[in-house]
C-alpha cells in the first residue's frame, strides 16, 4: 500500500527527504499519481505505509482480506544527510542520529481498508464471518549513508494487524481455504517482509458480532445488507463499469 501526500497535507513532513523530493517532482500528475514510468523508478520501500493481502476464488469471491502495518514507520539516519538546495548551497537535512521518516502507517493504511472493505462487503453482498486484530514490536530502520538499511529493536514500537473471514457457505471452489488455512497462508505471505515474524505477534481481540468487533469496525456487518437506491440509470458512468 503506498501513499502519495499532498504536499499541504501534515503528513506530508512525516515522509523522509528523499520521497518529499520526488512527490514535488514531475513524475506525479495532478491528481497526485505517479506516472507508470515514475512508478516503476521509485524503490520499493518510497511511500509505503503498509500491506494489503487478499485471498480470492477464481471468480472473484473474497475468501479474506488483511491489513497490516506499523504503527509508525521509523527511519533514522545514523550519519545524518546533507543535500542541496534550489541554489546550489549544503544544507543539514537530516542531523546525525536523527530521524529522516515517521509515517503514521497504521492510520493512512486503515483509513484505505475500511473503504475498501466497505466496498467488497457491499459489492458481493457479503456478511462479516470472523475479525482479528493483531499486534507486534515493529523494528526501525538504520538508513546507513553507503546505502544498506539496518533493522534496528525499539520496544517503543509497534505494528497492527487486521483480518477479515467473510460468512460465505462451502463452495467447491473454496475448498481447502477454511478459516485456520487462510490465517496460515496470509501469514505464511509475511515472511521475509518488513514485519517481525508472525509466531511473535499477539492476537489481541476476536469478533463473530459487531458488539465484539474493536479498531472502528463495528459498522462492517451492516454495509452487506444496505440499500443505497435504484436510479441506476443516473449513476456516473465510472460507477455502473465497475
Amino acid at each position: 500500500m503506498a501513499y502519495f501526500p499532498h504536499p499541504d497535507e501534515t503528513v506530508f513532513d512525516t515522509f523522509s527527504w528523499f520521497e518529499r523530493i520526488a512527490r514535488l517532482g514531475d513524475g506525479f500528475d495532478a491528481s497526485g499519481t505517479p506516472t507508470l514510468d515514475a512508478r516503476e523508478r521509485l524503490p520499493r520501500r518510497y511511500f509505503t505505509v503498509g500491506h494489503i493481502d487478499l485471498i480470492m476464488t477464481g471468480a472473484g469471491d473474497l475468501l479474506s482480506l488483511a491489513c497490516t502495518a506499523a504503527d509508525h514507520w521509523i527511519d533514522i539516519r545514523p550519519a545524518g544527510l546533507e543535500l542541496i538546495d534550489p541554489e546550489g548551497r549544503p544544507f543539514q537535512a537530516v542531523q546525525a542520529g536523527a530521524r529522516d521518516r515517521s509515517v503514521p502507517g497504521w492510520s493512512l493504511a486503515h483509513t484505505l481498508m475500511d473503504k475498501l472493505v466497505s466496498a467488497l462487503l457491499h459489492c458481493q453482498r457479503l456478511k462479516v464471518g470472523e475479525l482479528r486484530g493483531y499486534t507486534f514490536e515493529m523494528p526501525g530502520y538504520l538508513i546507513h549513508a553507503d546505502g544498506p538499511v539496518e533493522r534496528t529493536s525499539d520496544r517503543q514500537l509497534g505494528g497492527c494487524s487486521l483480518l477479515l473471514i467473510p460468512d460465505i457457505p462451502p463452495a467447491p471452489e473454496a475448498a481447502g481455504h477454511d478459516p485456520a488455512e487462510r490465517l496460515r497462508r496470509w501469514q505464511d505471505g509475511l515472511d521475509d517482509t518488513d514485519y517481525p515474524e508472525t509466531r511473535k505477534w499477539s492476537e489481541t481481540w476476536r469478533a463473530t458480532r459487531p458488539d465484539e468487533a474493536q479498531w472502528g469496525t463495528g459498522g462492517w456487518w451492516q454495509v452487506g445488507t444496505c440499500h443505497f437506491h435504484d436510479h441506476g440509470a443516473h449513476l456516473c458512468a465510472c460507477y455502473t463499469d465497475r
